[in-house]
């Protein structure tokens, strides 16, 4: 079949391929009658790698007349995010929409062009194109790059092979990958539910409760102290501490991006200390870092710091520092800040514009909770130190399967597209298999 010859296939460019490249715009925010109709409106957040079915916005009609700009784009229109996180992510539209100019569309294909093929060809070569994104902060693919991208393609029948081949593959990789996704939320549910149970009632059912006078906390162990955090830590400690050190100190240096949501710290960036003292946070080993913006906060990027480079490192000023005092164990302290109850009334407690909120210090030092002796809250941390190590072990075990499969479904697609994977034979195997009932 001539199709299946890689040789055969013919290079076009992208503004060829589809007689309309456009995009869309966002109406005035503040004029609510621009919002909440009945045309779908797709932002980049819409567009997960698979068909558009359901769409967080709306605008109205008149939307649509006041802004010549905005274009309500056919079913079967391909969508692709032209800058920010979500940067060459795909959708493909299943009812006419509107878009805002985050987003580049390609609609109207040309007769010879099966736009679920062109999908699958962007999906397998994302990295090409995001490499060609201009920008520093915040890396743009224009418009005119995408229309200017040259792809090769075989017929349209083959085209179809391919898109039936990869339809029937890609959907047997997600289905292990939602498995496996599934399987850490649940782990990672578990590990919230260990902490919260630890720092709210212990782990021995036959102590002794009281009412803690807390309406969230209930009872609590007779033998704790209720009472705020504030008694408990230093809550940012002033950089006067570490006046006697040379300015030319090497210390470690820790962006927000270098902590993730299990505790982990890359502690790999070595600065002079005269680059960071001015404008960024100070802490030391043992202290506590806590994430204060959001969404970081909500993910909870919290972090125990050890290790540092002379002891002292430096990092975002989206970090609150927490330091156990002598009465409370720094391993305990993190584990309190990890639990259910201060990351759900932290994220209430939050103050500022939205997509700039933060958990103010007065939060933090007015928590209420109950605190057990030290030597429990020791035996507690070291516990939940055991049980937190043995769920994380799985969970990254599971993540590193999940990176696996990935990058084979990546690999699979593009070297499918690109004509190494000759799937007639594949096709007429699969057709004998689900003939046969073995798929």
């Amino acid at each position: 079949m001539k199709g299946s010859n890689a040789s055969t296939w013919q290079i076009k460019k992208i503004s060829w391929l589809f007689r309309t490249i456009g995009s869309g715009t966002t109406p005035n925010s503040q004029e609510q009658s621009y919002y909440d109709g009945d045309i779908p409106w797709i932002n980049t957040g819409d567009l997960k790698d698979k068909e558009i079915r359901t769409v967080t916005n709306t605008i109205s009609k008149k939307a649509l007349i006041d802004y010549s700009s905005l274009r309500l784009f056919p079913e079967n229109s391909l969508v692709i995010a032209l800058y920010g996180a979500t940067i060459g992510k795909l959708g493909i539209l299943t009812f006419p929409a509107t878009t805002n100019q985050a987003c580049c569309v390609l609609s109207h294909p040309h007769s010879e062009v099966d736009v679920k093929f062109i999908y699958y060809w962007f999906l397998g070569h994302r990295r090409d194109i995001v490499a060609l994104s201009l920008g520093g902060g915040q890396p743009n693919i224009s418009q005119e790059i995408i229309k200017s991208v040259r792809i090769k393609i075989p017929d349209l029948y083959y085209q179809r092979q391919i898109v039936h081949f990869l339809d029937h593959q890609t959907a047997k990789l997600d289905q292990i990958i939602e498995k496996k996704n599934r399987m850490i939320e649940l782990l990672q549910e578990k590990r919230q539910a260990l902490i919260t149970r630890a720092v709210t009632k212990g782990f021995n059912p036959n102590v002794l409760m009281k009412d803690s006078g807390i309406e969230w906390l209930g009872e609590v162990p007779a033998h704790w102290t209720v009472s705020r955090l504030k008694p408990f830590i230093f809550l940012n400690p002033p950089k006067k501490e570490i006046a006697s050190f040379s300015l030319d100190t090497e210390i470690t240096f820790v962006p927000m991006e270098a902590v993730n949501e299990s505790g982990e710290v890359d502690i790999s960036r070595i600065k002079p200390m005269s680059e960071c003292v001015t404008g960024y946070t100070y802490f030391r080993n043992g202290d506590v870092l806590l994430a204060k913006i959001t969404p970081c906060f909500e993910n909870g990027k919290i972090a125990l710091v050890s290790g540092l480079n002379n002891g002292i490192g430096f990092g975002s000023t989206e970090f609150h520092v927490l330091r156990a005092k002598d009465n409370l164990d720094r391993h305990y302290l993190a584990f309190i800040i990890q639990s259910d109850p201060f990351r759900k009334l932290g994220e209430a407690s939050m103050v500022g514009a939205a997509g700039q909120k933060r958990i103010p210090e007065s939060f933090i030092l007015n928590f209420k909770l109950a605190i057990p002796p030290i030597n429990e809250q020791v035996e507690i941390a070291e516990f939940l130190n055991q049980k937190i190590s043995v769920i994380d072990n799985v969970i990254n075990h599971l993540n590193y399967q999940l990176s696996l499969i990935q990058e084979y479904r990546q690999a699979l697609i593009t070297a499918t597209v690109t004509g190494q994977v000759d799937v007639r034979d594949k096709l007429e195997k699969l057709t004998e298999a689900i003939s046969a009932g073995k798929e």
